[in-house]
């Protein structure tokens, strides 16, 4: 678990998964919305796995069949993907949890 909740709030854990693709020139997948940049995923529904939850945030918010190749355009409207360096993504993702996880696919640290 990431951060804290602001004084006052409660949080609610909720089961997620988030995928890491990667093009043959190396950039990462992301997903552009009115927030800021995140790694694909999301929430796990009753029932499903991790991998199915990535597989089915992948092809919602990105258009990307994860399992074959690139695919159609992603469903929810003010998501759009997005190409970036690895570099780029470990300072322009908005949770702190989603550069972590570039870095340890990198076999990195986070800068200080």
């Amino acid at each position: 678990m990431f951060g804290h909740p602001p004084v006052g709030a409660v949080a609610t854990v909720r089961p997620s998964a988030y995928g890491l693709a990667a093009d043959v020139m190396g950039r990462i997948a992301v997903v552009r919305t009115p927030q800021g940049l995140f790694l694909a995923g999301g929430g796990i529904e009753p029932g499903q796995t991790p991998h199915d939850a990535v597989v089915r945030e992948m092809r919602e918010e990105c258009g990307l069949d994860v399992s074959v190749s690139a695919g159609a355009a992603g469903s929810e409207a003010d998501h759009e993907l997005v190409w970036v360096t690895p570099q780029e993504a470990i300072t322009q993702l908005a949770h702190p949890s989603h550069r972590w996880a570039v870095t340890q696919w990198l076999g990195l640290s986070l800068p200080a």
